[in-house]
């Protein structure tokens, strides 16, 4: 009989905080509307937060703002105004010439205030956004238990629990996120819950899907 297990991460080095779009920042001259997510959350204001020991995710998109045609293309490009750090192999991927971006795991100092900016150029004209991203240390010393721990093939009901996470008094109180991904798949996760109070959740996970096992995640947020 077939088992899929299920890991466990510490999401210490894997947490961020979501922020929003700067859709608001776009040039009143562009010809395209540029939109910029973090994590899949458009940043608000501006400004979005994140942990600096975990990986980040940026986003961009864009449209004409009086369109001309029914299909058109884009090419992008990523920015940063830092002396300190520079947009290419070393801190993200795939590289700055592209719509998504992924900041690695400690390419950005913690409590520092990161000013990006994405170009999309199309057929029919150009645009830019630009929004500060704030970096912040992570809840620290957590852990994730998943119950049960392994299950054949099907689709069971696992709970997950974000424990023992510390941090300080102006950190709390802690919000969680929980996800998962299939090893055969890792770069697809699937989030089970937005970031919320509680520590723990029942769900139902595709245990079938991942011939290699499956990874749940959980991850603490501050409240900062």
């Amino acid at each position: 009989m077939a088992t899929t297990s299920l890991g466990t991460t510490s999401s210490g080095t894997t947490s961020h905080l979501l922020g929003a779009t700067s859709s608001g920042t776009t040039s009143a001259d562009s010809t395209l509307v540029v939109l910029i997510t973090v994590d899949g959350v458009p940043v608000v204001g501006g400004t979005a937060r994140a942990v600096a020991t975990g990986r980040i995710v940026l986003e961009g998109s864009a449209s004409p703002a009086f369109p001309k045609r029914q299909v058109q293309e884009f090419s992008f490009r990523w920015s940063i105004f830092a002396d300190d750090v520079q947009l290419d192999a070393n801190t993200v991927s795939p590289s700055p010439d592209s719509a998504s971006l992924v900041i690695r795991e400690g390419a950005l100092a913690s409590g520092r205030s990161y000013r990006f900016r994405l170009t999309a150029i199309g057929p029919d004209g150009s645009g830019s956004a630009d929004f500060n991203l704030v970096t912040e240390t992570a809840p620290g010393e957590g852990h994730l238990v998943v119950t049960p721990a392994s299950t054949t093939f099907g689709l069971p009901t696992f709970t997950l629990t974000a424990e023992s996470w510390t941090a300080t008094q102006d950190e709390l109180p802690l919000r969680y996120r929980f996800s998962y991904h299939t090893l055969d798949w890792p770069t697809n996760e699937v989030l089970l819950t937005p970031i919320a109070p509680e520590n723990q959740i029942t769900a139902v996970l595709p245990s079938a899907f991942g011939r290699s096992g499956t990874r749940c995640m959980g991850t603490a947020h501050s409240a900062a």
